[in-house]
């Protein structure tokens, strides 16, 4: 039967729709190739189709990411049935659907969305209390706990994931396996229980044993308490159940339709402010319900929580069963009781229902609720079947009808409301116990990921220093409690030994991230390489999040608890044009205020690119116009009332025809142009598309795309054999590539690099701060060099981890590049000294491009300039301000100026030649503070003098870029650790130039750079080659003053000598430094006439050397 469902004039192409058609919800596609209409519900989990992405034919569904063909309903990312399709034609202009002919006279409302017209038996009957999901028929054939011995099987053989069934991998969650299909194909996650949110020592250093021995060595803290491990093989699953059983853990039923980890306040126990300790309570509820068949068997997964105090914070309201504490009518301890509240696509607040629980009636009650769910919810839609669904049919005081029938008795009736939260909850820092001299320490961990190495070193300080138990918290940190007043100092000591802190930033600290799109199946976007880069950008931007806190979510089941924090963000994906990117729903006021609420939504489908400067904005606003006492989330809920978000738009792209310029306006080029006729082919994205692909804003996590190349006449052959990744676009890495790709035509050679540029030459940044180049004299290399070497680049593309066990970089968009072999050549960032400060206008750190021209902008005539900083570096660009009228000043904080280069002697000649050319030099000075907010207006030295500038520059030195390095498990100091042939701590993964530390040294020399990245592109592509270091040569430029300084500079004593000469009337300069008479180091000021035979003698006196400790080592020397 027809019905009309839509009127055409109200469809947007390449946009999809919710519709109603008699009983039925449906999905309308608009496309260009006409209309198609599909069940509107995902047979996931009951997502909205017609509230998804549209791209060609293919639609995605908003909740989880599934994709279905829009023209035959197919299922495009997994095995399952084709999704119901619905015929559809257009009379003038209403849009008519073909349904059943019962399902078009049924009243709306009556029957469900996403009824399947073709369905088995089982699930064909549009009654919700006897249809049953896909998942329930598959749980009916089979019970999750029978699917040990085929676990057990699937470990001997080493099934491959692709050959187990879905509902095989799905029943393995009742043990607490969870199969990784987005980027970690063939691994699984295992989810820990932690009841009560307590562990003791030796069992959180058996979880860090299983990590590091079976895992990738990453231990993630979850916000129920959960204790995670990714990164497992089939074959390691049964010996990590029985690691976990040997210390009294269990992961079992941590997933699927069971009851979750049961939690209790992280300060049970020790909190002066508790009613009473729920700890035990909780171990018994789970007691109660691990290996239970019929628990075991809900409709969907249930939370239950316990808090000992009386005013419960945001969170327990969202739970499906929640005691709080409180006080009865007789003074006695019990709980008042919360049902029904969810996270998730459809958040909803508990009910109080009006009892007073006493706690050995704890374990009944749970009993009766969850009997009552398993008897009464219904199963036909994953979407629509948690408790509150099942409360909104039978209400409230029928729920609690079922729970006292199956209990027997009458709980006693107890109306007084649950008290709102009283303050904002932290668990990080120093909190006094109940207990007598006890203490609780609070570490914060970073957006809840820690290393095997991190999580084993907080086990040993709970031992030595605590009580010998470590706490899990709802914000994804960790709390160490027992530990005697005497004993703070050494444990916080301790915690700091790990790289750990209990006084973190702001940003830092309130963060929260879920697992996202890295690791989880049903994420939509990556979160944690995105809070990892939010917190970055909010410091630079000193946003303080004085209790704000922000939550991360990848997809709308909020496992970061998105809905109930200050500031939640929701993962989804929007178009901009021809680009798909990773985008987030803003949500405000869901925090602390007067009342829990869930947050309102402020703005649709924000790019993770522009977060920052919503955040900010958001931020300052609440910090200029709050009233006294009032929190973020109370105004940001007053300031939304009846705030409507703008819908999300959708850019469709334009084609343009390469013939005749046409353009064509379309989710996918014309079959041929309606101009002249040309094929689809000649059609490309018109300009401004495409330079969209090419420039994507800095902090965008759009899909990287390659730098362009120039058009060769002759194409070649593209190259498809060993897969080079070099990560950074420096000098090094370039110097790899051309070395790679003279030694192996056929390696498939990808540089990825952060910044906008493919590259550029640092080296001449300061001659073009001083006019002496040109812009565009700093590219060396072009597109023709990229062509020729058949290299391709990814600009604004960011690594934020790497996987050498599978090959693999995690890209902070949220996708990998797989390698052969990977070169780290990503350099070094500029060295920040104690008094610098983020954000003050008129301060630059002298390291980029955008640098450079930040300081153009601001270096007029008659500027005042302090260069912090007398090394090379900071000299150069003194020259460079100076000549652009700027009156400068060096401040250097050791004794004389270019301290690695020069001795004093020949300081104190290039100080008197600085002066002569306007350059005021202060040495062994040390700056206190930066003067100035929001602009710079000058420096405080340490001796309490002042230096006033509009402008200052700092340049200290360099900081090797190792901290994501370090998260991958690959050795590092100050750089990454390599060995002669370049190769760090992991297979096949090498590094080079700044970022490489070489026999103890980090040298940041442009010469440097180049010899490690042609020793280390030589061995990527497998020709053994070593670095056998070289003479470093330092040339001054700009400034007119000849200066060249090599090898070792020293001054004379302990086995030190020179040989001067000096040419007063000249201006001329030179010495030789010998040890034990070999030469090892020289330099030249005011001339630069012999510069190649001292390099000769240098290097010869180098070559000696090696030879003396060859056949005379210092050991044999020394005891002579």
């Amino acid at each position: 039967m027809w019905v009309a469902v839509a009127r055409a004039a109200d469809l947007a192409l390449a946009r999809a729709c919710v519709v109603r058609a008699g009983g039925l919800d449906l999905a309308l596609v608009c496309t260009t190739d006409g209309l198609f209409a599909l069940d509107n519900a995902c047979p996931h989990s009951g997502g909205p189709l017609g509230e998804g992405a549209v791209q060609g034919h293919t639609i995605t569904c908003p909740l989880h990411g599934w994709q279905f063909d829009g023209r035959s309903g197919a299922c495009l990312t997994e095995k399952r049935p084709a999704q119901q399709r619905y015929a559809v034609k257009l009379e003038g202009d209403q849009v008519w659907v073909e349904v059943p002919e019962e399902a078009a006279s049924a009243p709306a409302g009556q029957a469900e969305a996403g009824t399947r017209a073709a369905a088995s038996a089982a699930t064909s009957t549009s009654d919700p209390a006897t249809r049953k999901s896909p998942i329930e028929v598959w749980k009916q054939v089979k019970h999750g706990f029978e699917v040990w011995p085929d676990i057990v099987r699937h470990a001997r053989l080493g099934t491959p994931m692709s050959k187990i069934d879905e509902p095989e991998l799905e029943r393995m969650k009742w043990y607490g396996y969870f199969q990784r299909k987005n980027n970690d194909l063939d691994h699984f996650m295992c989810r820990i229980r932690i009841p009560g949110c307590e562990m003791t020592a030796e069992q959180a250093r058996a979880i860090a044993y299983v990590a590091h021995a079976s895992g990738y060595s990453i231990v993630d803290l979850t916000t129920r308490g959960n204790v995670q491990v990714q990164g497992l093989t089939i074959d390691a699953l049964p010996r990590v159940r029985a690691a976990l059983e040997r210390v009294g853990l269990t992961s079992r039923q941590s997933g699927h339709d069971n009851v979750r980890n049961v939690t209790s306040h992280p300060w049970s126990g020790i909190d002066p402010e508790e009613l009473i300790d729920t700890r035990e309570l909780a171990r018994q509820l789970q007691a109660m319900v691990i290996g239970n068949r019929e628990f075991a068997d809900l409709p969907r997964k249930m939370n239950v929580a316990l808090t000992g105090r009386p005013d419960p914070a945001a969170h327990a309201w969202t739970q499906d069963v929640c005691y709080v504490a409180t006080t009865g009518d007789d003074g006695g301890v019990g709980f008042q009781l919360l049902l029904g509240g969810n996270q998730g696509q459809s958040p909803k607040m508990a009910w109080h229902i009006p009892v007073f629980v006493r706690p050995p009636q704890v374990l009944g009650v749970t009993a009766a609720v969850l009997g009552a769910y398993r008897e009464l919810g219904y199963r036909h839609n994953r979407h629509q079947v948690r408790l509150r669904y099942l409360i909104e049919r039978i209400g409230p005081d029928g729920m609690l009808l079922e729970i006292e029938k199956r209990l027997g008795y009458e709980l006693e009736r107890f109306p007084k409301p649950v008290a709102p939260p009283t303050k904002d909850e932290s668990f990080v820092g120093w909190r006094r116990q109940k207990q007598d001299d006890l203490w609780a320490l609070g570490v914060c961990v970073p957006v809840g990921r820690l290393t095997a190495e991190e999580f084993e070193g907080l086990a040993v300080v709970a031992s030595q220093h605590g009580g010998g138990t470590i706490r899990t918290t709802y914000d994804q940190n960790l709390v160490i409690p027992g530990i005697a007043s005497g004993a703070r100092e050494e444990a916080a000591y301790a915690v700091a030994r790990h790289g750990l802190s209990f006084e973190p930033d702001l940003a830092t600290r309130n963060m929260v991230a879920c697992t996202g799109k890295q690791f989880c199946n049903l994420a939509v976007t990556e979160t944690k390489g995105y809070a990892y880069r939010l917190i970055e950008e909010l410091r630079r931007r000193r946003v303080q999040l004085h209790g704000i806190r922000i939550a991360m979510s990848g997809c709308p089941s909020s496992c970061a608890m998105s809905y109930t924090a200050d500031v939640g963000l929701k993962g989804v994906k929007i178009r901009r044009g021809i680009r798909v990117l990773d985008a987030f729903d803003i949500y405000l006021g869901g925090g602390f205020g007067r009342e829990v609420r869930m947050g309102t939504l402020f703005r649709k489908g924000v790019p993770f690119g522009e977060l920052p400067e919503v955040l900010e904005m958001l931020v300052r606003e609440f910090y200029l116009r709050r009233s006294a006492g009032e929190t973020f989330s109370q105004f940001w809920r007053g300031k939304l009332q009846g705030h409507q978000p703008e819908p999300l738009k959708v850019e469709v792209p334009r084609w343009q025809c390469t013939r005749c310029r046409h353009l064509h306006v379309a989710q996918d080029p014309p079959p041929f142009c309606p101009m002249c006729a040309a094929i689809r082919s000649r059609f490309e994205p018109a300009p401004d598309e495409a330079e969209a692909l090419r420039e994507t804003p800095s902090a965008s996590p759009g899909p990287a795309t390659p730098a362009p190349a120039a058009p060769s006449p002759m194409a070649k052959a593209k190259p498809s054999g060993r897969r080079l990744l070099i990560v950074g676009g420096s000098i090094a890495g370039h110097s790899a590539a051309q070395t790679a790709r003279g030694l192996d035509p056929d390696a498939q050679i990808t540089i990825v690099t952060d910044e906008a540029h493919s590259f550029y030459n640092r080296l001449n940044l300061t001659r073009f701060l001083a006019e002496e180049v040109e812009r565009e004299e700093l590219f060396d290399y072009g597109p023709e060099w990229y062509a020729e070497q058949q290299v391709e680049v990814l600009t604004r593309t960011r690594v934020i981890g790497l996987d050498p066990v599978h090959k693999a970089a995690l890209l902070a968009e949220g996708r990998e590049l797989t390698y052969d072999a990977c070169i780290l050549a990503h350099g070094s960032a500029p060295s920040t000294p104690p008094f610098y400060r983020e954000g003050v206008k008129g301060v630059w750190l002298l390291r980029t491009l955008e640098d450079v021209e930040g300081i153009l902008a601001q270096a007029r005539e008659g500027a005042r300039v302090a260069v912090v900083g007398g090394g090379v570096l900071g000299l150069e660009a003194a020259w460079g301000v100076k000549k652009r009228g700027a009156t400068v000043r060096v401040l250097e904080a050791l004794p004389y100026l270019m301290p690695r280069q020069l001795d004093r002697t020949a300081a104190a000649l290039f100080t008197e030649m600085l002066r002569g050319m306007g350059i005021e030099a202060f040495v062994g000075v040390g700056v206190q503070e930066l003067l100035g907010d929001p602009f710079v207006e000058g420096v405080a030295l340490a001796d309490g003098r002042r230096i006033d500038a509009d402008l200052v520059i700092v340049s200290t030195g360099i900081r090797p870029h190792v901290d994501w390095v370090k998260r991958s498990g690959i050795h590092c100091e100050r750089g990454v650790l390599v060995d002669d042939r370049m190769q760090t701590s992991a297979p096949d993964v090498y590094a080079a130039g700044d970022v490489a530390q070489w026999r103890g040294q980090v040298v940041g020399l442009w010469t440097n750079a180049v010899e490690q990245g042609k020793v280390a592109g030589a061995n990527a592509v497998g020709r053994m080659t070593f670095f056998q270091g070289f003479v470093p040569v330092t040339i001054l430029k700009c400034l007119g003053i000849p200066l060249v300084s090599m090898g070792e500079v020293r001054e004379d004593g302990d086995g030190i000598t020179s040989r001067v000469t000096y040419d007063a009337d000249a201006g001329i300069y030179r010495r030789v430094v010998f040890r034990h008479g070999i030469p090892i180091g020289g330099l030249m000021l005011g001339t630069a006439t012999g510069m190649g035979e001292m390099r000769q003698l240098i290097e010869g006196g180098v070559e000696l050397e090696r030879l003396r400790r060859k056949v005379v080592p210092d050991e044999v020397t020394a005891s002579a």
